[in-house]
Order: C-alpha cells, then structure tokens, then sequence
C-alpha cells in the first residue's frame, strides 16, 4: 500500500477519446486499471485477508459496463433542439 501512495501517477485520459484510436486505447488501458485498494473500495468490498484481484476485476467489470452504456451519448450525442 505505501507502494502504491509513494509513486507519482499520471493522468487518465477518457476512453471516449479513443474511440477512434484503438491502438492507442490498448496502451492506455494499463493505466486505467486501479490499485487493490481502488478495486475493493469501487465494489465496496470489506478490507480483509481475502485476495484482491477479485474486486480489481469485479471493479474493472463495473467501469467497462458503465463505459458500454455511455457509448451511445459519446458516439451520437444529443443536438440541440431545434
């Protein structure tokens, strides 16, 4: 833990921004994927001596769902009326 709060992060680009970038979006993907802590605390997980690869996949699951839902609004957005 004191690892992972020691290093500098950059950061994270929308993967909206590219959606017409898959090559790119494959090398951002790494950077996307969060720490033990962010996995178990974005599926609200108990802190235990359980693993957590289980929750970073299960939260990594979750924001992949949110992202497919939102790809509608990002590839047609709404114009305005008229």
């Amino acid at each position: 833990m004191l690892r992972e709060w020691g290093t500098i992060h950059t950061t994270r680009d929308a993967m909206g921004s590219y959606l017409r970038r898959p090559l790119a979006a494959l090398e951002e993907l790494p950077r996307h994927w969060h720490n033990p802590i962010e996995g178990t605390a974005g599926v609200r997980a108990p802190f235990n001596e359980m693993p957590r690869l289980p929750f970073q996949i299960a939260f990594a699951l979750v924001r992949a769902a949110r992202f497919a839902a939102s790809l509608p609004h990002l590839v047609w957005p709404k114009s305005p009326a008229p």
